[in-house]
C-alpha cells in the first residue's frame, strides 16, 4: 500500500484497493477452476491490490453450494498471497443460513480477516416484494448478538425498484443501528450505489466506521470525503487504475485518474446486468485466464455480438488513457 500520499486509511491494516474477485468455472461449466483461481489471485498479488473480497457478487455467490464456498476459502489459505481477505456471508434467500454461514466463518477463517454481510432478503425483491426497516435492523441485531471475533461489514447495493432504499444498508438505516445498541465488532460499509454523498452520512453517524466505495465511478469523490478504501469491479481487470486514483499526487491528477477510471467501467458495465461476463472475457483476453471461463447464471452470458460490442467499446477508450500509458499497451494487445 503506497502511504506517501497521506491517506491512510480509517481500516487500519486492511488497506485500500481491494478487487472482489470473479469465480472462474471448468470450460465444462462443472465446477470451479481451481488453476484458473491460482492464476487470478496470483495476477492481483502481483498487482499489489491491498485485498480480495472473495464469494461476492462479482464471485456468483447465490451460483455456489456451501461445499464450493469453503473450497475456495480453503484455495485462498493455500495460496498464502499476502493480500488482506474479506469473505462475503449472505446466503440470498435465507436469513437464517445467513447468520449460520457467519458463524462458521468466524469460527474457522483466521485473522486479519472481515465478513461482508449484506441483509439476505433477494429472492423477497425478486419477486416484487420488499423488506422493511424492522426487518433488517433485526437481521443485522441478531449477527452482531452472535459476538463474532471476526470484523463485520454491512453491504450497502442498489436495490431493486420493487423494493424501499432502507432494505439495504443505507446512511440512514446505518444511523438507526447505531442507536439500537452496542455494535461490538461492527467495522463499516461498502456502498456500491455510487453517492458519494453516503460516505459523509456514514461517518457522522459512526465517525469511527471504515466506509468502502463499491463503485469506481465514486472512488474519487469517496476519498474526498474520508472512504477508507475501494472495493470495485475494476480492480480485478485494471488494479493500477484504481491506485493511479488513491495515489495521486494531488486534486488535478486525481480527477484525470478518475475520468481514467470511470470510462474502463463504462467499458464493462455497457453491457446491462452482464458486468461478470465482461470481467470474464476481459481477464482471458489480458492473458490473466488461460481459458474462457463459464458463468453459472445462463442469462448473463455475453452473446457474440456482445463480445465484439465489449472489445469495440474498450478500443475506443485506449487513445485516452494518458495516466495508465502501460495499462494502454497491454489492451492494445488484449484487443
Amino acid at each position: 500500500m503506497n502511504e506517501s500520499d497521506g491517506l491512510t486509511p480509517a481500516a487500519g491494516k486492511m488497506g485500500r484497493v481491494y478487487a472482489p474477485v470473479i469465480t472462474p468455472f471448468s470450460e465444462d461449466g462443472g465446477g470451479i477452476d481451481f488453476y484458473a483461481f491460482s492464476a487470478l489471485l496470483g495476477h492481483l498479488s502481483a498487482s499489489h491490490v491491498d485485498g480480495i473480497l472473495l464469494l461476492g457478487t462479482n464471485g456468483e455467490f447465490g451460483y455456489l453450494s456451501l461445499e464450493e464456498k469453503w473450497a475456495l476459502i480453503d484455495a485462498v489459505a493455500r495460496a498464502d498471497t499476502g493480500l488482506g481477505l474479506m469473505v462475503g456471508a449472505t446466503v440470498p434467500d435465507s436469513r437464517e443460513e445467513t447468520l449460520r454461514l457467519a458463524q462458521s466463518l468466524d469460527e474457522r477463517l483466521p485473522l486479519p480477516a472481515t465478513l461482508l454481510i449484506a441483509p439476505p432478503f433477494y429472492d423477497r425483491y425478486a419477486r416484487g416484494g420488499s423488506a422493511t426497516p424492522t426487518e433488517v435492523l433485526s437481521f443485522y441485531r441478531d449477527l452482531l448478538d452472535l459476538q463474532l471475533r471476526i470484523p463485520i461489514f454491512a453491504y450497502n447495493l442498489p436495490v431493486p425498484d420493487s423494493g424501499p432504499s432502507s432494505a439495504a444498508a443505507s446512511p440512514e438505516f446505518i444511523a438507526l443501528l447505531a442507536g439500537s445498541g452496542d455494535l461490538g465488532n461492527f467495522a463499516g460499509v461498502k456502498d456500491s450505489t455510487g453517492n458519494v454523498e453516503n460516505i459523509s452520512a456514514y461517518l457522522a453517524a459512526l465517525p469511527e466506521a471504515a466506509i468502502f466505495v463499491g463503485n469506481d465511478h465514486a472512488v474519487s469523490g469517496g476519498i474526498m470525503r474520508g472512504a477508507a478504501g475501494s472495493i470495485t469491479a475494476c480492480a480485478n481487470l485494471f488494479p493500477s487504475a484504481v491506485q493511479a486514483v488513491w495515489s495521486a499526487a494531488g486534486d488535478a491528477e486525481r480527477r484525470q485518474a478518475q475520468v481514467e477510471l470511470s470510462q474502463l467501467r463504462t467499458v464493462i458495465e455497457s453491457i446491462p446486468g452482464k458486468m461478470v461476463g465482461a470481467e470474464k472475457l476481459l481477464l482471458w483476453k489480458l492473458g490473466v485466464l488461460s481459458n474462457r471461463t463459464p458463468l453459472r447464471n445462463a442469462a448473463a452470458r455475453l452473446s457474440a455480438a456482445e463480445e465484439r460490442q465489449l472489445l469495440a467499446a474498450l478500443a475506443g477508450v485506449l487513445e485516452s488513457l494518458e495516466v495508465n500509458a502501460g495499462l494502454r499497451r497491454v489492451l492494445a494487445d488484449a484487443t
